[in-house]
């Protein structure tokens, strides 16, 4: 997803947790582990018939070490899915956290085919199962991971979505040629780009997925519907100080820091949002002879059209007022949907969401 940042802007991050499920495994009945330590130190004797496991052996040298480098693409190799390499090595990590890597065992499950099955266990923890296969070079171990995040993808009507370079399938579709998410109340329905919805379940977070040309998608999840809104990534930095600016803009008006007229400078006054908008009043905070914006950040943008963007944008706001001895720092955060008229991009829609504020989320 996109990223931009005003010069001296605070890094921040979206982050967030995934459960995973896992195959259970049997526990070891025998210990391994000073073979295990033995490798480490280099004095293992490995005869060619062990090799797989001391391919499981590696692995779990690796995950003590923290390196999860080819490891989410020997999981792809045996257990294809629409998970992001990301969301996988999170999911790998969390799943591992807090176990004493010396103390994994490991117990042949199934070794008789070309895919060879080892369980792991700590203590009286299954830690599930591991795959070993051969690439034509050397062992690769392979840990299976299954997610419980489910999501509604919108992706513009008539094209082909992708993950991991393979077609998913039309009966993941629920919906076809419908309005995009975002478009609420927007009067010109000729703008509002047409998508097709795909369900995608048993992820372990959101996924990575590319059209037909394997083109990435950038995602945008709506904060109304949960949807993931695919599109081109914006990249260009001049939209994407738009955006920040925009939205800076937006929180100005019920500060009284401008008028309403700088606000329908940028927006389709047509639409329902700005109707809306108009009537706000300030009732959070009191005069004041002070105010700033900072940390500002385009967390994520994409065009679901030449025509149409939607973005989330947040930012701080200070405001002082000296002579009642008050103070204080709203986090803001906005996601905003634009058309482009005359070749300008204006508003058509706003939303706001707790999600998107940047007190809520670590730096990065």
């Amino acid at each position: 997803m996109a990223k931009h940042i005003r010069p001296l802007a605070s890094l921040l991050l979206i982050a967030g947790c995934t459960a995973v499920t896992l195959i259970a495994g049997s526990l070891y009945v025998k210990s391994a582990s000073s073979k295990f330590t033995a490798l480490e130190q280099g004095t293992a004797e490995v005869a060619a018939s062990d090799q797989p496991a001391d391919a499981v052996r590696s692995f779990l040298q690796q995950i003590a070490s923290q390196d999860y480098a080819n490891l989410y693409a020997n999981a792809q190799h045996t257990d294809p899915s629409m998970d992001s390499e990301s969301a996988y090595d999170a999911a790998l990590a969390s799943h591992f956290s807090g176990i004493d890597m010396s103390s994994v065992l490991y117990k042949p499950a199934d070794v008789s085919g070309d895919i060879k099955t080892y369980s792991l266990s700590s203590g009286t923890t299954a830690l599930g199962i591991v795959k070993v296969y051969n690439d034509g070079s050397a062992w690769q171990v392979s840990m299976p991971l299954t997610g419980t995040k489910s999501y509604l993808v919108e992706v513009p009507a008539g094209t082909q979505l992708m993950s991991n370079g393979t077609a998913v399938s039309a009966d993941r579709m629920v919906q076809s040629a419908v309005s995009a998410s975002g478009f609420d109340g927007v009067y010109n329905t000729s703008l509002i780009p047409s998508v097709d919805i795909y369900q995608l379940d048993g992820l372990l977070g959101i996924p990575s997925l590319t059209d037909g040309s394997g083109t990435p998608y950038s995602l945008v999840e709506d904060v109304l519907t949960g949807n993931l809104i695919a599109g081109t990534a914006v990249q260009d930095d001049a939209v994407l100080n738009l955006i920040i600016a925009d939205g800076e803009t937006l929180a100005s008006y019920p500060a009284k820091d401008i008028g309403i007229g700088a606000v329908t400078a940028i927006a389709d006054t047509s639409t329902l949002w700005y109707q809306r908008y108009v009537t706000l009043q300030n009732n959070w905070f009191s005069d004041h002879e002070a105010s700033s914006f900072s940390n500002a950040q385009v967390l994520d943008a994409c065009q679901q059209s030449d025509s149409t963007m939607t973005a989330h944008v947040v930012f701080d706001y200070y405001a002082k007022n000296t002579a009642e001895s008050l103070e204080r720092t709203w986090h803001i955060g906005y996601q905003l949907t634009f058309e482009k008229a005359n070749d300008t991009w204006i508003i058509c829609s706003t939303a706001i969401d707790n999600e998107l504020n940047p007190g809520t989320v670590p730096a990065e």
